[in-house]
């Protein structure tokens, strides 16, 4: 399993910076390696809520479509996505600072059958994408 965890804290309001995340759409906006990000289900964001985010994961395209199973505003949020080749599990936890807030982003990806074997190799290469990825979101909820 290769897994990524970050903490970042972000001059911006919990319930803003809740927001933000939880439209997952947002994603092509400060991950660098989403090349496309899209809502797929209508209505208020929530549980359920669906988006497909396709990544350039070393030098390939990767569609995912992730989907809210937990959605308690304004302090967690985890996406879950699965194709034939992986499966995702995004949590974010939110807390409440005195100048803003801070996030706990961690992400995890387990390779399906036979690929368990590249796992090292996804596990290093996931953290590469996760630091830039999380350069990209603390740079847009500073802007937005």
């Amino acid at each position: 399993m290769a897994n990524y965890r970050a903490e970042l804290e972000v001059a911006r309001p919990i319930d803003e910076a809740f927001a933000y995340l939880a439209d997952f759409a947002n994603t092509e906006q400060w991950d660098p390696g989403v090349v496309r990000a899209d809502r797929l289900t209508p209505g208020p964001i929530g549980t359920g809520t669906a988006f497909e985010v396709v990544s350039d994961f070393l030098g390939r395209e990767v569609p995912l479509t992730y989907r809210i199973v937990q959605y308690e505003a304004p302090t967690r949020l985890m996406l879950e996505a699965e194709n034939e080749t992986l499966r995702s599990v995004d949590t974010v936890t939110f807390e409440k600072t005195p100048s803003g807030t801070r996030l706990v982003y961690e992400a995890n990806l387990t390779l399906k059958g036979l690929r368990y074997l590249a796992d090292l190799a996804l596990h290093v290469a996931f953290q590469i994408v996760g630091r830039r990825a999380l350069g990209g979101l603390e740079t847009a909820l500073a802007r937005n």
